[in-house]
């Protein structure tokens, strides 16, 4: 019996979108909670603070990738939907879009005048979002390592043990 997905492959983009925004927003707590100014206790607190949205925005769009790939692999989804997914994000304006956000990220973090935080967070957020084309690419089994393995023959020779 086939286990029914309660979850659309555009859902699963959206989540993976939601889990990088709540990643990036990470950056953007450390501003607000100024870790450069404390110490001591109040240091490691405000740092274990900002760490709960990083591993729970880490968590979601992991898990959501996972599913999305695997999804796509055994062609759990529509076609219809996965090649409009694949017409938005497999686009010169994605790319760069994407690489736009983690290039104004690093003009922000070489400016002196503003915080640094705000780059981190363009940055890691268009990290996130370049990498949305190479999850919903096809993937084809003669393309992976491990199906490349199976297929190989043991080695023979007709001149072991001789020199």
């Amino acid at each position: 019996m086939k286990r029914q997905r309660t979850l659309s492959a555009s859902q699963l983009v959206l989540l993976f979108i939601a889990g990088s925004l709540i990643a990036a927003a990470t950056f953007l707590l450390i501003g607000v909670l100024n870790l450069h100014g404390s110490t001591g206790a109040s240091f490691w607190m405000r740092a274990l603070l900002s760490l709960i949205p990083l591993a729970l925005g880490f968590y979601i769009s992991v898990r959501a990738e996972t599913r999305l790939k695997a999804g796509i692999a055994i062609r759990d989804f529509p076609q219809d939907d996965i090649n409009s997914l694949r017409g938005i994000f497999e686009t010169v304006l994605w790319g760069a879009f994407s690489i736009g956000l983690m290039l104004v990220g690093i003009f922000f973090m070489l400016r002196n005048e503003h915080p640094h935080t705000f780059g981190w967070f363009l940055f890691t957020l268009g990290q996130s979002l370049t990498r949305l084309p190479w999850i919903i690419r096809e993937t084809t089994a003669n393309r992976t390592p491990s199906s490349l393995w199976n297929k190989a023959k043991p080695l023979q020779s007709n001149h072991w043990g001789h020199r």
